[in-house]
């Protein structure tokens, strides 16, 4: 069962380093600021330092890391099942005439001329699965 948990965008996971370098930085230099033991006597330290504000600091950070490390996660996209990702998707347009004169009556094709490429292209469309379409479809004679 666990071997088919995944992460269908693992690229997202990359969002985490800047975040823990971050936290790492912000450790680090609100350490150096409690180096100030070494050069503060000891009976004057509480007096010249607060010491609960120091330890505060660290929760928000840390708070902050964990809600960025949950969000980084929900984005990756955690999954049981694979879904099927289409690798290429058609992006070309197809544009279609036809002509509806009524030369396309004439029955020397059965049933009709204009049945036939009514069939043809009923064909087509059923044949073609994705990509854009478009139907033009115009008469011999004018519209007065």
């Amino acid at each position: 069962m666990l071997q088919d948990f995944h992460f269908i965008r693992p690229l997202w996971f990359i969002a985490l380093v800047p975040a823990i370098l971050l936290c790492i930085w912000l450790l680090l230099r609100q350490r150096d600021r409690q180096q100030w033991t070494r050069y503060i006597a000891p009976n004057l330290l509480p007096y010249l330092l607060d010491q609960v504000q120091i330890q505060q600091r660290r929760w928000p950070l840390l708070g902050l890391l964990a809600l960025w490390s949950i969000a980084v996660i929900a984005l990756a996209g955690p999954a049981w099942q694979k879904i099927p990702q289409p690798v290429e998707r058609n992006d070309q347009a197809l544009v279609i005439c036809w002509d509806l004169s009524p030369s396309m009556l004439a029955e020397d094709i059965k049933p009709s001329r204009l049945m036939r490429s009514r069939l043809k292209l009923i064909d087509l469309l059923k044949e073609r699965k994705d990509g854009q379409v478009a139907l033009i479809a115009y008469s011999g004679e004018p519209t007065r």
